[in-house]
This record gives structure tokens, C-alpha cells and sequence, in this order.
């Protein structure tokens, strides 16, 4: 695909269906706000406003247009909500404010894509139970070599499509008031990368072999899978950005504050250091 004035272009539409009544899930909103601002980071690839959309409580009309429109070198396709497995076909189901649609359905005819979803897809098809809030402490960065070096990743690699879900068949992905479980862990490895000298990276399926044990901490045991693979996409979820370390500074001690960090000298003392001043003055008049 040819790069209009050698930039690659970008897309990520971010869909939250909290669903309603009993139903609800609070952390839903909280999601969008939080990949938002992952994205906008330098760890994330400091993506511009302008290529972010978010979709609250969309209806699947909506959502259609939105997938349809959504063709760039690089597309991002995030789904918090409502999930479950359609036993009689063995499709993976995400559930929009009016209609239920298959995971694949959030792909389109662009080459490199990555489709994350948060939701539970539990045969049953119940709701979420609650779970402990999960702290996610994040340090949004900004910097344009990221932006550069992420776009750089955009047009190396190969076309390939990933669909990755929060959890495996048959278990639940569970939620809370500061957002999705499975999102809050991707976020706070995701901005845990680390770098010493120059700029790293880590794609997705590295990022997920970690969610396990950061979510056995907080006592869930959901395992996130890759439900869907084609081609061979090597664009990186996170960014590790080298830490930039100021000098320290040094101050000198005034020479009038000196006597504060000797001892007093006594008499004896004075007169020996007026004797040093008036020898340094005769050996410097004399050169």
C-alpha cells in the first residue's frame, strides 16, 4: 500500500456497549477513556485525536459504518462489553445496544488490524460478576521519536489480522468501577515496558503472556487467548522508551559560607591563615 506523503495512515475505533438494567457494567466508560489515553501516550504510539473514535452504547448500524469507513495501514479495534459463545456455530458474539454480531464482524479490508475484546463469553451468556477494583497507575508520555519509530513499524510489517479476547471459551472476563480486568492488566504492562539505552518493543502475544499472573493478584483467574490469526502482523502493542536522566547539578559552596563547614578555628588558627593569604598575594605579585 502506497503512504500518502510517506506517513503511514492510522485508525482505532473504540467501542463501549455497557449494556443496562441489572446488566450494567460501570467500568465500560472508564475503558474507553483509559485505551484513549494508552494510545495517546508514547508507549502506546502517540496516536493523534483525530485518529481516534470512541463509540459509547453504539447501535450496530453505527458500528457498521464505522468498521466500513475505517480503512488506513493500520487499524485498532477495541470492544468493551458484553460477550458470549454461540454454541450452535462456535462464533465468538459481542453484544451492541440493539444486535449481537460475531468478533469477525469488527474486521474490514484493511491489511494490518488488531482486534481486542473485553467481554465475557461464557456459554451461558450470564452477566459479569463483580471483582476488587484493580489499581492501574499509568504514566502517559509524549514524544515524537516514538511517533516516528511506531510508524516506522506500521510500514515494515507484513499484512496479518489478530482477534484477541480476555478470556478463554466458556469463562468470564470480569469487570470493575475502574474498567475491565483484562484492560486495566494490558494497560499496566503495556506502560511497564522498559528501556535503558534506546527505544524497545513489545508485540501483543508478549504483552499477553504476562496478564495471567498480574491478574492472580488480584485474585482472577481469567486467561486471555488470540481467537483469530492471519498473515503475519508485527506491529508492536507497546513502545519501551528509554529513561531520560538529568545531570545532577553540582552548586559550589560560596567561599563566604565556608566557615560553616569547618570547625571555628581559634587564635592561633586565625593567625596562621593570615599568614597563608599575605604569602599567595607576594607569590602571585611576583609572576
Amino acid at each position: 500500500m502506497s503512504y500518502h506523503n510517506q506517513y503511514p495512515t492510522r485508525k482505532a475505533i473504540l467501542i463501549g456497549c455497557p449494556g443496562s438494567g441489572s446488566k450494567f457494567l460501570i467500568g465500560v466508560k472508564q475503558d474507553l477513556e483509559n485505551v484513549t489515553q494508552y494510545l495517546q501516550s508514547e508507549k502506546g504510539g502517540v496516536w493523534y485525536k483525530n485518529e481516534i473514535e470512541p463509540l459509547f452504547n453504539p447501535t450496530y448500524s453505527q458500528v457498521e459504518l464505522s468498521i466500513k469507513n475505517a480503512i488506513a495501514d493500520y487499524v485498532i479495534v477495541y470492544f468493551s462489553g458484553h460477550g458470549y459463545t454461540d454454541t450452535d456455530n462456535n462464533s465468538r458474539m459481542i453484544c451492541l445496544k440493539d444486535y449481537n454480531i460475531s468478533d469477525k464482524h469488527l474486521l474490514n479490508n484493511s491489511h494490518r488490524q488488531l482486534v481486542l475484546i473485553d467481554a465475557c463469553r461464557n456459554e451461558i451468556g450470564s452477566g459479569l460478576s463483580g471483582v476488587p477494583d484493580f489499581e492501574m497507575l499509568q504514566e502517559y508520555l509524549e514524544g515524537t521519536p516514538a511517533r516516528e519509530l511506531f510508524d516506522n513499524y506500521i510500514k515494515n510489517s507484513p499484512a496479518g489480522k489478530l482477534i484477541v479476547h480476555g478470556t478463554q471459551r466458556g469463562e468470564y472476563s470480569y469487570d470493575s468501577k475502574s474498567g475491565g480486568m483484562f484492560t486495566n492488566a494490558l494497560l499496566y504492562i503495556g506502560t511497564r515496558i522498559k528501556a535503558d539505552q534506546k527505544y524497545t518493543q513489545a508485540q501483543i502475544s508478549t504483552v499477553l503472556n504476562y496478564i495471567p499472573s498480574v491478574l492472580q493478584q488480584e485474585g482472577n483467574y481469567q486467561i486471555p487467548s488470540i481467537a483469530y490469526k492471519s498473515g503475519y502482523l508485527t506491529i508492536p502493542f507497546a513502545i519501551g522508551v528509554p529513561k531520560c536522566e538529568m545531570p545532577k547539578i553540582v552548586r559550589a559552596i560560596p567561599q563566604r559560607h565556608l566557615a560553616t563547614t569547618i570547625n571555628k578555628p581559634n587564635g592561633n588558627g586565625m593567625a596562621f591563615l593570615a599568614l597563608a593569604t599575605l604569602f599567595s598575594i607576594i607569590v602571585v605579585s611576583s609572576k
